[in-house]
């Protein structure tokens, strides 16, 4: 119930535009912490942080000397926009820097600001959640290396979802919950995670544990239209099944890409590399008949099933992954 209410906050914040949220200097020591290496002689773009309020700004800033950064820069959205630049000298003296007004409003979408993202070389902050898409557009397009703060469920985008099946992006090592609002209150989100394209490599040697489970306990029901079985919760993952398996989104904090491969998501999608049929009129028949709620159509291409009492289901969002053989 608690996850419910901080998912609906989320949602909430994201129909009112209300993205003004600021990350605790806590979350940002705690998933920095696994990237010392990847700052050394580089450009850090803070993209929608205030200088004078932005725990992104202060760690970067303080730990500039430590982390070898070359330089630090941040731009403020807004009446009066500008943009901070450090290049070192007086690290603690979170004044110490260039200030320079910008000429528009600070929007990191923008031509002004995207001429500062194509100087540097890594972009961290937490943009708006309601911009993250583009966000990810507007970085990518440019083939920089970044460390963001977004919701989970940004991962079933069409132009993100991609990259996870790829293993060119990950989620990173921690999940920060609470974040603080302009007017001093804090507020609390399910489903945050980190997103980056740094250390690729680093979750390969933890794999994920399997608890057990077997193919035969007959907890696991195949689907209707599409190759595979469905998976309830993660820690159901079964350890002697090698086909595809529908899981659950929040696998994606635990995944190792050298124990699974990602083959596809719930909903048809081009990048999927196995076919979803549309679903079966019997089973959408069946679904509504037992009560079933919710809008579906027999043209749709979303996993459904049967249980064992033949009734038709349609499970929440899903990644279709398989283990790899080296695991297995």
């Amino acid at each position: 119930m608690q996850d419910n209410k901080r998912n609906t906050n989320l949602v909430r914040a994201k129909v009112q535009k209300q993205d003004e949220f600021y990350t605790n200097r806590r979350d940002i020591e705690k998933e920095l912490a696994y990237y010392s290496d990847c700052f050394r002689g580089k450009t850090v773009y803070c993209c929608a942080d205030n200088p004078r309020r932005s725990a992104f700004w202060s760690f970067f800033h303080e730990n500039f000397q430590r982390l070898g950064l070359n330089r630090l820069i941040a731009t403020f959205y807004g009446e009066g926009a500008y943009q901070m630049v450090y290049e070192g000298g007086k690290d603690t003296d979170l004044s110490s820097g260039i200030c320079q007004k910008l000429q528009g409003t600070g929007d990191f979408l923008i031509a002004e600001c995207q001429v500062i993202l194509k100087e540097s070389d890594i972009v961290c902050t937490n943009p708006p959640f309601s911009l993250f898409r583009s966000f990810f557009d507007a970085i990518h397009a440019q083939h920089k290396e970044f460390l963001l703060i977004g919701n989970l469920n940004a991962i079933t985008a069409k132009n993100i979802f991609p990259f996870f099946q790829d293993d060119k992006i990950r989620l990173g090592y921690t999940f920060p919950k609470t974040f603080l609002r302009p007017d001093g209150t804090t507020q609390t989100f399910g489903n945050i995670c980190w997103f980056t394209n740094l250390q690729m490599d680093a979750l390969r040697s933890r794999p994920f544990w399997m608890t057990g489970k077997k193919i035969g306990d007959g907890i696991y029901l195949p689907y209707a239209n599409c190759e595979g079985i469905d998976v309830r919760r993660i820690a159901e993952i079964p350890d002697d099944y090698d086909g595809v398996m529908g899981v659950p989104l929040s696998i994606l904090k635990h995944y190792n890409p050298g124990q699974f491969q990602i083959v596809g998501y719930g909903k048809y999608t081009t990048d999927n590399r196995l076919p979803i049929k549309p679903v079966p009129k019997e089973l959408l028949d069946s679904f509504y008949r037992h009560g079933g709620t919710g809008h579906y159509t027999s043209s749709m291409r979303v996993l459904c099933y049967y249980d064992q009492q033949g009734t038709g289901h349609f499970p929440f969002e899903r990644i279709l992954i398989r283990r790899r053989s080296a695991f297995c």
